[in-house]
């Protein structure tokens, strides 16, 4: 059983890479594209896909890809044009970067033979490839009690990989009676790189604004930004997150906005440093 298991992660770690890659596409037909995940990941697959043969952290990815790949099926023509025709459709744009994300995940423990059982257990970590969980749990907030952004680290993918340095994050958001939380966004290395260099300028000039959005960019946006030109500042905030209600599933989102006092930037561009620097 474990070695029928260990080739269907194996095809699924191909699917993804294919998701991820224009360059593959661009040679495959995009109806088989979308179908061939269904060769590997069929109705039920929740009580097949067991470590140690899939960790943790890569069902909670197989889950979040095909939610995305059904909105595709969902709200893409049947059959689909080429690529090129459906490159910039909202929906397999999310579809690529959400691929992109997941294939990280299942690179950390990589292919795993198709000719020997695997019985590889981690011992430092309870759950098999899971990435770099161990990592130091940075907490931050930005805003006051009552209304703020909190993002914790959960986890960062290792020296070494494919997307080394980025990082999985637990963001909450509370608005006064309004909040949110989800724990499965990804925030990409280079992407908070950036930040951190508008953060600084923002608050040299004290006028401009500086964005932060996750890998899967209708997840998560953060955007810090001059009000006026007295040095006072907003943030502007979305979470957004698909969950299932019977057979549907349905996007959940909490999005607007609040004042930050100018004596908090200081320490607003010091810990999103420490997240680069970590």
């Amino acid at each position: 059983m474990h070695i029928a298991l260990q080739r269907i992660r194996n095809r699924i770690i191909e699917h993804l890479e294919l998701t991820a890659s224009p360059e593959k596409q661009r040679k495959w037909d995009t109806n088989e594209v979308v179908n061939g995940w269904e060769d590997w990941v069929s109705e039920g697959w929740q009580g097949s896909f067991i470590p140690p043969i899939f960790s943790q952290a890569e069902i909670e990815g197989i889950e979040k890809f095909s939610l995305v790949w059904l909105e595709v099926v969902n709200s893409t023509p049947n059959p689909l044009p080429q690529f090129e025709q459906l490159r910039e459709h909202p929906s397999w744009l999310k579809l690529m970067a959400t691929a992109k994300e997941v294939l990280a995940v299942f690179q950390v423990m990589g292919k795993l033979s198709e000719e020997e059982s695997t019985k590889h257990v981690d011992p430092a970590d309870p759950v098999p490839g899971r990435l770099n969980s161990n990592v130091k749990r940075q907490i931050m907030r930005i805003g006051t009690e009552t209304e703020h952004t909190d993002l914790v680290v959960l986890e960062r993918v290792p020296v070494g990989v494919p997307n080394e340095g980025d990082l999985r994050v637990q963001v909450s958001v509370t608005l006064g009676a309004f909040c949110g939380t989800y724990d499965y966004v990804w925030l990409e290395q280079a992407a908070l790189a950036e930040f951190v260099e508008r953060l600084t300028s923002l608050e040299r000039s004290r006028s401009g604004e500086a964005l932060l959005q996750s890998l899967s960019p209708d997840e998560f946006s953060f955007k810090l930004r001059s009000r006026d030109n007295s040095g006072h500042f907003v943030a502007e905030v979305s979470l957004q997150r698909y969950q299932y209600s019977g057979p549907i599933y349905w996007p959940t989102n909490v999005s607007g906005g609040f004042e930050l006092e100018p004596t908090e930037l200081p320490k607003i561009v010091s810990q999103f440093r420490a997240l680069v620097d970590a």
